[in-house]
């Protein structure tokens, strides 16, 4: 199975917060993945060479998909995702689940990680949305995740 670098770490901090753009029952809650990069999964996100830095696998051409996924907001602070992708790489069927945790914050509807003792704004919860951008392949390109209740 193919191991994935992404953007988030794992992170032990604070509680979530309330945000007035929220539905009555608040933010917190799960989230089915809606769209990538503005398109519904499945979506192709990456075609080509590539170096599993984790595996050190290199794939002379990996044509690969995120097929779903969903977040989580818990009112312990607690911020989850889970990305599923599959696909092809080098003629064999490739797939794998990427799940982060962390802890955030929720400050006027911007959806704040804590890492390390950082605050680090990547994306928004607003009208049962969650919007961010994820680094799926470590490479320093964003895709757009949304997902909503």
């Amino acid at each position: 199975m193919l191991l994935f670098a992404g953007m988030l770490t794992g992170a032990v901090g604070c509680g979530g917060g309330d945000s007035p753009t929220e539905p009555r029952n608040g933010p917190y809650g799960e989230y089915a993945l809606r769209q990538v990069d503005g398109a519904a999964p499945p979506v192709q996100v990456h075609n080509g060479p590539w170096l599993d830095r984790v595996s050190m696998r290199f794939y002379n051409n990996l044509n690969l998909r995120v097929t779903g996924g969903e977040v989580h907001l818990d009112d312990d602070g607690t911020f989850y995702v889970a990305l599923e992708l599959s696909g092809v790489g080098d003629g064999e069927q490739v797939a794998d689940t990427m799940e982060y945790e962390a802890a955030f914050k929720l400050i006027d509807g911007e959806l704040i990680l804590i890492a390390e003792g950082q605050r680090v704004p990547i994306g928004t919860v607003e009208d049962g949305e969650v919007t961010f951008g994820f680094d799926l392949m470590g490479k320093g390109v964003f895709n757009q995740l949304t997902f909503r209740r």
